[in-house]
């Protein structure tokens, strides 16, 4: 019966191991940068060229080469944003309006990923989530 539990150990070790010697041998695979997109309000993707308003994209190597520490910092570093902090006993913390080429905070949507960062309260940015 020991000899049985011995040779079942030994045959799931190398049954374990097989997966780790393959992935051992596949070659690293090309990396392809892509252009910059926009998805339109028509949820169509069109060039950063060719969408009918302004657009800033800022890459991940420009975000890193920053001097800022901060999210806020790095959006405010953008020509025609403007934001400021204050505290409000409404959201527990400090919020920050944004304003872009006049348009006030309650026409202006933050998405990370697809998902509002507005605060539902005042729609104003509560960057200190982000760090």
């Amino acid at each position: 019966m020991k000899g049985l539990k011995w040779i079942g150990s030994v045959i799931a070790i190398v049954a374990l191991a097989v997966p780790i010697f393959a992935a051992a041998e596949e070659q690293p695979k090309d990396v392809y940068r892509l252009d910059a997109v926009v998805v339109s309000a028509t949820r169509t993707e069109i060039p950063v060229v060719d969408a009918p308003q302004d657009v800033t994209v800022m890459t991940s190597d420009e975000i890193m080469a920053s001097p800022f520490e901060r999210v806020e910092d790095i959006v405010r570093s953008v020509p025609g944003i403007y934001n400021f902090r204050h505290f409000s006993l409404q959201t527990n913390g400090i919020v920050s309006p944004l304003i872009m080429r006049g348009v006030w905070k309650n026409r202006v949507l933050v998405l990370v990923d697809g998902v509002p960062q507005n605060d539902n309260f005042n729609n104003a940015i509560a960057w200190v989530a982000w760090g």
